[in-house]
């Protein structure tokens, strides 16, 4: 009797234990949201580490040691990257199944090229990698080549479901190659954009998207920047500009917005992985969300970056006077006249209200000369063309309905009257010659 309920008690358990999940440990958001969505429903996947940590610097807990004991497969960067925590995991966790050698340990720096490889290897130069910068998350094309690489391996451990691994494999592969087409011709604009950057984590994203790096705010990697040093870098700015400072969500963003508040360009906090933003979600929200950062700052900066309009130039101008006197000055083009009345002047401020031959009504304030240019707009569309005072014979215009007996307007201080001479035989300041704004 009691074999009979073992029996049955195994026959029923039999289906649990031959479809258990795969567990996968992945030490980067980006290797775990890669092994979901080549393992689907036959993995479980445990992320040692957050898009808001510092993958150089994680603590060996407990919990870690917990999970990597349990773990049938272990997908990390590689390259050192782990160097200050992952060897402590695979010594306290005596799991032979995933140590280094073995079909559950993986990689992923070894599928692709590194770049930045030191010639010197020296830890007073900071931290560097021996083999190359382990960033490699950064391009897309990185991640589709640790895709077929993993999904191989996945395919190796758990060889009862080979094949839903290969067809999850061929569908990510149409989906990414569809979402890389798209990301580079939206990010055609970006080529050749100058950035500085907090930490040289982008190498990957630059070669990518053909960024030009012009300067790293970290004096050697993975030392934080001093003032001294972030003032240094404001000063090789003004010879070699960039044109945005970008960090990692993770980083402290004090020091990339010192430099962007001191040197005058925006500051972008990229995810730089899974979940370092709300739109970065997934492997393929972390591209959307990276290119349309870049984009957007790209935007901004063009329309800051509109031409400016030609100076206007003037015989008194090219006579010799310079830009300042000669607003100052007596001798006006009407197109002087005109910008008098567009802009205060750059050393005396406001100059109110000026009468043609260049002297200054004084008393008058920014806001009534623009107030009763408008009013004098707002009943007479037709001058528009030209805010100047001119003087004119020609019946047909408007001027000012007083006037004193040389033809000159007598400047009242009380508010303008205007007076339409469109009637047949203009008016009396018609004949003596009048002031009008045309």
């Amino acid at each position: 009797m009691k074999a009979f309920r073992l029996f049955a008690f195994l026959a029923a358990a039999w289906p649990v234990f031959a479809h258990a999940a795969l567990n996968v440990f992945a030490c980067e958001p980006e290797w775990g949201a890669l092994a979901t969505e080549l393992g689907g429903s036959d993995v479980k996947v445990y992320t040692a580490t957050t898009a808001f940590q510092d993958p150089h610097r994680i603590e060996a807990r407990p919990s870690l040691i917990a999970q990597m004991r349990r773990a049938d497969l272990a997908v990390c960067t590689g390259a050192e990257l782990e160097i200050g925590w992952l060897p402590v995991l695979l010594r306290q966790a005596g799991n032979a199944a995933i140590q280094p050698g073995q079909p559950g340990y993986f990689e992923a720096a070894r599928q692709v090229a590194l770049l930045e490889k030191p010639a010197v290897l020296d830890r007073a130069q900071g931290d560097i990698h021996a083999a190359g910068n382990p960033h490699i998350q950064t391009d897309p094309r990185n991640i589709a080549r640790v895709a077929q690489a993993l999904g191989a391996r996945l395919a190796e451990i758990d060889p009862a479901h080979a094949a839903a691994y290969q067809t999850r494999l061929a569908d990510f592969n149409t989906r990414w190659n569809a979402a890389m087409t798209r990301w580079q011709a939206q990010a055609a604009p970006l080529k050749g954009l100058p950035i500085a950057v907090q930490h040289e984590g982008f190498p990957y994203m630059e070669n990518w998207l053909g960024l030009k790096q012009v300067a790293v705010l970290e004096p050697k990697p993975g030392v934080a920047p001093s003032i001294g040093h972030l003032a240094e870098i404001v000063a090789q700015l003004k010879t070699t500009p960039a044109r945005v400072v970008i960090r990692a969500a993770y980083q402290d963003p004090r020091p990339s917005e010192w430099l962007g508040q001191h040197a005058g360009i925006p500051v972008v906090a990229m995810p730089f992985t899974v979940g370092g933003s709300d739109r970065a979600k997934d492997l393929f929200g972390l591209f959307d969300d990276s290119v349309a950062q870049l984009l957007k700052v790209a935007a901004r900066l063009a329309v800051r970056r509109r031409p400016a309009r030609p100076r206007h130039a003037c015989p008194a101008g090219a006579a010799g006077a310079g830009a300042r006197d000669h607003l100052s000055r007596s001798r006006h083009c009407p197109d002087c006249r005109a910008r008098r009345h567009r802009r205060p002047h750059p050393r005396l401020g406001n100059p109110g209200l000026a009468d043609p031959a260049g002297r200054r009504r004084r008393g008058t304030g920014r806001r009534r000369v623009s107030g009763m240019v408008r009013s004098a707009l707002a009943r007479h569309p037709g001058s528009a063309d030209r805010l100047g005072l001119r003087r004119r014979r020609e019946p047909g215009r408007c001027w000012p309905d007083r006037s004193s007996g040389s033809g000159r307007p007598s400047w009242p201080r009380s508010r303008w009257s205007m007076r339409c001479c469109s009637v047949s035989g203009g008016c009396a300041a018609s004949a003596s010659g009048g002031w009008a704004f045309i």
